[in-house]
């Protein structure tokens, strides 16, 4: 797998994480729904069944933890 290196300020990279955040949390909340949970109004996403939101939750949660290991690597905020 190709690796980049991207340079953004800590404003922008704040708001990249809260986005990641937001749709971490969107495929958690459609693998609950998935699982025999409620909607209660909320966006579901699509996808195959519980398992697979479920991985593409964690995809992005691992995504957020590798920035802010390497935030921290640079000394943090």
């Amino acid at each position: 797998m190709k690796s980049f290196t991207i340079t953004l300020d800590s404003i922008d990279i704040g708001q990249l994480l809260d986005g990641l955040l937001d749709r971490a949390a969107s495929w958690r909340r459609t693998a609950d729904y998935l699982e025999g949970g409620k909607s209660e109004g909320l966006v579901i996403e699509e996808c195959s069944d519980a398992e697979e939101a479920a991985n593409i939750a964690s995809h992005f949660e691992d995504l957020v933890k590798s920035i802010q290991n390497q935030i921290e690597a640079q000394g943090g905020w």
